[in-house]
């Protein structure tokens, strides 16, 4: 069964709960003529089959003291098992009005606990890493049922550093 239309309106919301600090973000997507189009949709993402291997188990007390150390660790095996481009990652940042964005980066290197990754200083993600300096990263290694996310400040480590 094809889906429908790409939807030309989307309202979003976000609702946190009262018992937690939990934030579930929702968008109810609409074609031109008003008509609610996630039914459909929500159905058959949840008939997707999620994790079809056995997760690898992970022991809080047996990860190394700086979480970086656990990273390094983790993107080697995802290189060694051969996941497709295991140095993809998306990063996040937020413009002036804290509205976030996200984009897929190349990891470019691991130095001093610090990821190095390259980016225009002059496009959107530069303007915002620029007047933030904050960012977060997520990794996803799905054939090691495992992901990484990081948070913390951008430095600008200059041209040579990016080439």
């Amino acid at each position: 069964m094809p889906l429908p239309k790409l939807p030309t309106d989307t309202i979003k919301r976000e609702t946190e709960t009262e018992d937690s600090m939990d934030t579930q973000a929702e968008a109810t997507i609409r074609n031109s003529d008003g008509e609610q189009l996630d039914d459909e949709l929500q159905e058959r993402l949840r008939s997707l089959r999620v994790f079809d291997c056995e997760l690898p188990a992970f022991d809080i007390g047996g990860a190394p003291e700086h979480p970086i150390e656990l990273f390094r660790s983790w993107l080697i095996e995802a290189i060694t098992a051969g996941v497709r481009e295991p140095h993809a990652m998306t990063l996040s940042t937020v413009d002036a009005d804290r509205r976030p964005s996200s984009r897929v980066l190349i990891l470019k290197g691991l130095s001093s606990g610090a990821l190095q990754f390259a980016s225009s200083r002059t496009s959107r993600k530069g303007r915002e890493l620029s007047a933030t300096l904050q960012a977060a990263a997520g990794f996803y290694w799905r054939e090691l049922g495992r992901q990484v996310r990081l948070t913390g400040q951008v430095l600008d480590r200059g041209r040579d550093a990016a080439a």
